[in-house]
């Protein structure tokens, strides 16, 4: 989770997988625009999410959530949930 500022909110993160099939942490890249913002995932599974607006609108106590599904090179997907706090 993040907290909204005065400022685009950014996050970043590491998604990990162990595959008997293929190789451990492998991803297929992606690039994905989702409602509050987009979000990109290189092979290694580093993502990466930029917010679309600052949700200088959001009080303390009130949250915006979104969900993305990405694929590791096998097909199984992994979702990442990203949570915006308000401040």
């Amino acid at each position: 989770a993040i907290d909204e500022t005065d400022k685009a909110v950014t996050t970043s993160g590491t998604l990990t997988s162990t595959d008997v099939d293929n190789q451990d942490n492998a991803f297929t890249p992606d690039s994905i625009t989702g409602t509050n913002g987009d979000l990109t995932i290189d092979a290694n599974g580093h993502w990466f999410f930029t917010a679309n607006s600052a949700f200088n609108q959001l009080n303390v106590g009130d949250k915006v959530e979104e969900t993305f599904t990405v694929s590791s090179v096998d097909g199984t997907p992994s979702t990442i949930k990203v949570t915006i706090n308000g401040t």
